[in-house]
């Protein structure tokens, strides 16, 4: 066994006085030299560097070397030059260690003779210098390389490497650049630290485990589409490691590890990993935590640049923070520069840093089948299949014949996804998928293929930035390759998933179409990619049964659209056969719209088949559901399983997302039959025996709703945390009602006479409103019902009220009320909303109204993968105040607060009939987007704050120039413009890790966690417009002004 190093001390006694050393990690690096740190040819579709006050395009015209394939080879070229430091530069932070010595080089190409000049930027103790590594004379026409070495100093807080000219005669000159790599010709004498060949070591009576993967894969388990499996081609410590790979695209796929049962609140913990990784990788450590006060929420702890073919260490400390825990896992995943890298783990350490954070492991026994248990399949073998995940890297021992004891159909979790099936072009992935049909064959089991045509992983070569042409030979070679491979070998295939958009509703003229998603394939193809998949998908397998999956189909508008595409579909011949319901739900179901919705799939003529089933608890503690909530579960169950053997002649199988609680995908809500250790909980036995299990537990119509307490008070609509808000009750928004995990947060409300206020919270890490529906944006929704009416549709007194990260508003069935306002702030970890909701009456204390919170949250694609809610959990917030939650207005206390100049409230129109679904639709379709118009939109005209140009914020030449790390602000004003990096002109996507004080200079992730006060927080602010409040005041003032200037002239007159 290789020895591993002694550092533990210095962190032991940090923990010992207090001190924080959160997100420091330690990185190794083995005595491997003349060792290719980067590389940049500009083929593919990411580089490394970007223009850095010029143009950057990559460009076929010249190169230095020509790319893998033929006529592939790409240089970058660099126009629109002003000044000499005008050029292109990459962040080498990360990448080039102190103390090291590194060989960097560039080829260049100019039209005409120029100096051309390769430097560095350095930033340490807040002076920055700008050394040169090479200079050279270019030959006009020709290629000429630019090299030098450098060692690099210690203490340097941020290093960047640039491309640029020297000269005044030079500085507009264009240029070429290719083949830009760095070497690591010499190591330093010493590694970081206490100079010892390793680094950390736990001492072994605190620490909890060293998995060096001799025995399997220990525990590890799969996050997303990757694979992970103990592999011999590389190993830090003995003959194995474990391999993370088929990554897709997705940075968070990767593998994690169970900390749960040895994590406390307030404790202290060490931990350490060695990574290996093929290609360059920027490797990021998180902890996943779920807590009773905040839900679920991610800390960073490690992101290191791990360099291509090098076993690096990762090592550090870590605290969870004070509030209570439910659950904590431990990710090892990639940054977004990492998407579909794969990488290997060895000697992973993970143990308390003092005797006083250290946790008894929990007493386990061996786990085993309980064939005293009625089996699944027998239960509805007359019925139905009863189908369960497969999943390799979990389908081992237990789960194994667990599997093959209670089901009889098997569906892939994630290997057959498109980027894990053909990650890139013309290269399959066919090993997991034919084990799959191997394993499946050998048991007797049915299998189905999930899925082909996506919009999520789905690699973007697919569909993205190609012809119609280019994208139908796509899909069709994807799809046809795949299928005729396992022809006649599958009970069925998903062949579209997840192609409707959510809160739409079918058009008067029937057209469902309007209410696609538009997704990549969507935007490559037209609405017609998806009878081309079902087209292709049969003339590959014509025996297999081909479906349509998608997930909230209890909706009963997604239902009636999806019942009219099927009809549509089938009826022009398109080979259709089934809708596959995914169904992951939670306790606070009406099962009576599944119920719904499968009478309209069965008036359609479609086949059914439940495809992914679990049952959601919130609120549930680490150590698992107590009674109540088991039962709360299993009545769900009972309910859902009257309805399918009710409805079993229409349905060819209930696919269940998952065995046991401790391999779900949802695990720590705990929605699966069997409990971590495979006994079975109270949703087992309703599921064998759903009517007796209700006659003995009968459920009840409509569950207790989560309450919030508003508290009084009138805060100024700014965006910020105002003092008044330190009096109202925080309320967690994390009920997931779609198929992902994503931004969570949490809401206090606030009330007077004439309105409640709200104060959102959003823990998001991408921002993105690209998507021209507006509840596909980054934004947060507010639900007010003010009688508490929990109608199945919307009244008069009935509003929905949205507001994206840009502070855009958008609104519901009844429309905007008159005295709305919002005010948006960016955060280090997300945003911050404020919202005025006017009522239409007088509030007065210990009033009860309908309410309900709602965030959105949108990938980096403009695309929304995840909705978390306050109570309601069926996501039917936007047509029915059913199960909405509550609020309930407190008391005023301490004496009256002064009330805020009156907003005259105009009496809402009332509806004439109170239809179940709406006229309007609160969420537009593709061809309808709710945009306000000029007069309500929040955005001010630019002649109220004018926006600084690009030209006012230069970056810096290597002499006299400003530091690029502090660039020019914006003097602070009361102002409704928002800064630069939130203009109408937005970036696609942005990430919160930002500098404070509206800085407008990207920081690295990670770089500023610790502060979240008040003003530290925020960093970028958006207002509404000025109300007529406000401007009165202002017309007062002038009018005033007016006056005494005209006494003053008469005075001097008169003198």
């Amino acid at each position: 066994m290789k020895r591993v190093g002694k550092r533990a001390g210095a962190y032991l006694l940090a923990a010992v006085m207090g001190i924080s050393i959160v997100n420091i990690p330690q990185t190794v690096w083995s005595s491997q030299e003349n060792l290719l740190i980067l590389e940049e040819n500009f083929e593919g579709m990411e580089y490394e560097f970007s223009a850095r006050g010029a143009t950057m395009e990559v460009t076929g015209e010249q190169n230095h070397t020509e790319g893998i394939e033929p006529d592939s080879g790409h240089a970058a070229y660099v126009t629109d030059r002003t000044d000499g430091w005008n050029g292109i530069a990459k962040d080498v932070t990360g990448v080039l260690e102190a103390g090291n010595t590194y060989t960097i080089s560039a080829w260049v190409r100019t039209e005409e003779t120029a100096k051309m000049v390769l430097s560095l930027e350095n930033l340490s103790g807040g002076q920055t210098d700008y050394p040169w590594i090479a200079s050279v004379d270019t030959v006009a026409g020709e290629w000429t390389e630019l090299t030098g070495t450098y060692e690099v100093p210690e203490n340097l807080e941020k290093i960047s490497l640039n491309l640029e000219t020297n000269g005044e005669e030079n500085k507009t000159k264009d240029f070429y650049a290719d083949d830009i790599s760095i070497t690591l010709t010499e190591k330093a004498e010493e590694t970081p630290g206490d100079g010892d060949s390793g680094d950390m070591e736990i001492p072994e009576e605190l620490r909890y485990f060293y998995k060096s993967f001799e025995e399997g894969t220990e525990s590890v388990e799969v996050r997303g589409t990757a694979s992970v499996n103990t592999t011999q081609e590389t190993a830090y410590d003995g003959t194995s490691s474990l391999g993370v790979i088929g990554r897709g695209n997705q940075s968070w796929h990767g593998a994690a590890i169970d900390l749960s049962a040895r994590i406390k609140s307030g404790g202290n913990y060490l931990y350490s990993v060695w990574v290996y990784a093929p290609q360059e990788t920027e490797l990021k450590l998180s902890a996943e935590k779920v807590t009773q006060a905040s839900g679920q929420s991610w800390d960073e702890m490690a992101v290191v640049t791990v360099p291509a073919g090098v076993w690096t260490q990762i090592s550090g400390s870590y605290s969870p923070g004070d509030e209570e825990l439910s659950s904590l896992k431990w990710n090892f995943e990639t940054t977004d520069a990492g998407i579909g890298k794969d990488f290997y783990l060895d000697a992973v350490m993970f143990g308390a840093a003092d005797e006083a954070s250290y946790v008894e492991a929990p007493e386990e026994k061996d786990p085993e089948v309980d064939r005293t248990l009625v089996p699944l399949q027998s239960v509805y073998q007359n019925d139905f299949l009863i189908g369960n995940i497969y999943n390799p890297s979990s389908l081992q021992g237990v789960e194994r014949e667990m599997l093959l004891y209670h089901f009889n159909a098997i569906t892939p979790e994630n290997l057959m996804k498109p980027d894990a099936m053909q990650p890139s072009e013309g290269n399959y992935e066919f090993s997991a998928a034919d084990d799959m049909v191997q394993f499946a064959d050998e048991n007797n089991l049915a299998a189905v293929g999930h899925t082909f045509a996506w919009y999520q992983q789905t690699p973007e070569w697919m569909a993205e930035n190609c012809t119609r042409e280019e994208a139908i030979e796509h899909l069709r070679t994807h799809i046809q390759t795949i299928a005729s491979r396992y022809s006649g070998q599958l009970l069925a295939w998903d062949v579209v998933n997840e192609a409707i958009l959510d809160g739409v509703k079918l058009p008067e003229n029937g057209d469902w179409k309007q209410c696609l998603r538009q997704g990549a394939w969507y935007r490559a193809i037209g609405d017609d990619y998806i009878e081309l998949a079902f087209q292709f998908a049969h003339e590959a397998d014509p025996e297999a049964k081909l479906y349509y999956n998608d997930y909230n189909l209890n909706d009963q508008n997604k239902a009636e659209i999806v019942a009219a595409m099927f009809k549509d579909l089938k009826s022009r011949g398109i080979p259709i056969d089934g809708i596959g319901m995914q169904s992951h739900y939670n306790v606070n179901l009406a099962s009576a719209t599944v119920e719904r919705s499968m009478e309209m799939f069965e008036e359609a003529g479609a086949e059914i088949s439940v495809t992914e089933l679990d049952v959601t608890v919130n609120g549930a503690s680490a150590e698992g559901l107590t009674e109540q909530q088991e039962i709360a579960q299993a009545q769900v169950y009972a309910e859902l399983f009257q309805i399918y053997r009710k409805h079993a002649d229409s349905i060819a199988r209930v696919t269940f997302w998952g065995i046991d609680d401790a391999h779900s995908w949802r695990r720590e809500s705990f929605p699966c039959l069997f409990r971590r250790d495979y006994s079975p909980k109270q949703a087992y036995y309703a599921v064998i025996d759903p009517d007796g299990y209700l006659e003995e537990h009968p459920r009840d119509e409509i569950p207790e709703p989560n309450k919030v307490l508003a508290a009084y008070g009138t805060p100024q609509v700014d965006g910020m945390m105002d003092e008044v808000w330190g009096d109202a009750e925080s309320a967690s928004v994390n009920i997931m009602t779609m198929a992902w995990q994503g931004a969570v947060g949490t809401v206090r409300t606030l009330w007077d006479e004439h309105a409640v206020y709200v104060l959102f919270d959003v823990q998001d890490s991408v921002l993105n409103a690209d998507s021209v529906n507006a509840h596909e944006q980054d934004s947060v929704e507010i639900f007010i019902d003010e009688n508490n009416g929990k109608t199945p549709y919307y009244e008069a007194d009935d509003g929905q009220f949205r507001v994206s990260f840009e502070n855009v508003a958008s609104y519901g069935s009844n429309g905007e009320k008159e005295g709305f306002e919002s005010a948006v702030s960016l955060t280090d970890s997300g945003y911050l909303v404020e919202m005025k909701i006017p009522v239409s009456r007088v509030l007065q204390g210990n009033e009860v109204l309908g309410f309900d919170a709602q965030i959105n949250d949108s990938n980096e694609k403009g695309e929304r993968i995840s909705v978390a809610k306050f109570n309601d959990s069926t996501d039917n917030s936007w047509q029915s105040t059913q199960y909405w939650g509550v609020l309930i207005t407190s008391e005023k206390a301490g004496g009256e607060i002064p009330e805020p100049t009156p907003t005259e409230i105009p009496e809402p129109t009332p509806t004439d009939a109170p239809e179940p679904t709406p006229t309007e639709k609160p969420e537009p379709t593709p061809t309808d987007a709710p945009e306000p118009t000029p007069t309500e939109t929040p955005e001010p005209t630019p002649t109220d704050a004018p926006e600084p140009t690009p030209t006012e914020t230069p970056e810096p030449t290597p002499t006299d120039a400003p530091d690029p790390t502090e660039p020019p602000k914006p003097t602070p004003t009361d102002t409704a413009k928002p800064t630069p990096t939130s203009t109408p002109e937005k970036v696609p996507t942005q990430t919160v890790d930002r500098t404070t004080e509206n800085s407008q200079a990207p920081v690295k992730n990670g770089a500023n966690t610790s502060d979240t006060s008040k003003d530290q927080t925020k960093t970028e602010k958006v207002s509404s417009p000025r109300t007529g409040d406000e401007t009165q005041a202002v017309l007062y003032v002038f009018l005033l002004l007016v006056a005494l200037s005209g006494i003053t002239l008469m005075t001097v007159k008169k003198r």
